[in-house]
């Protein structure tokens, strides 16, 4: 009798966490697209041909339409950075959600 008293009240608390747990966006949402979004990101970095536009110093708004975004994804944008390696250099993305989070990630591109 004890024990089943232990286990509900277990079972009780849990559920709690649970569902304060699902409320929060960063547990809510789903992360196999935005692994996915960035691999996209990756090859379509890599595919780029040397005349490409988005190649250009400078800041690029959604620089590849073609990529399927995360439902979530509100606006991405592409910027080059210098990363003192000789030959390579970083494209450097920025993602903002509808819960006004920002995502951010690297790719290395070689240039020679």
């Amino acid at each position: 009798m004890v024990a089943l008293v232990v286990f509900s009240v277990l079972v009780g608390m849990s559920s709690r966490f649970v569902a304060s747990g699902v409320r929060q966006p960063f547990v809510a949402d789903r992360v196999e697209p935005w692994l996915q979004f960035m691999e996209e990101s990756w090859i379509s970095v890599q595919s780029l041909s040397p005349q490409s536009p988005q190649l250009e110093p400078g800041t690029h708004k959604d620089p590849f339409p073609g990529i399927a975004k995360p439902g979530v994804l509100t606006s991405w944008q592409l910027e080059w950075k210098s990363t003192g390696l000789e030959g390579y250099r970083a494209a450097h993305f920025k993602a903002l959600t509808q819960h006004h989070k920002t995502i951010e990630w690297y790719v290395f591109h070689k240039t020679q």
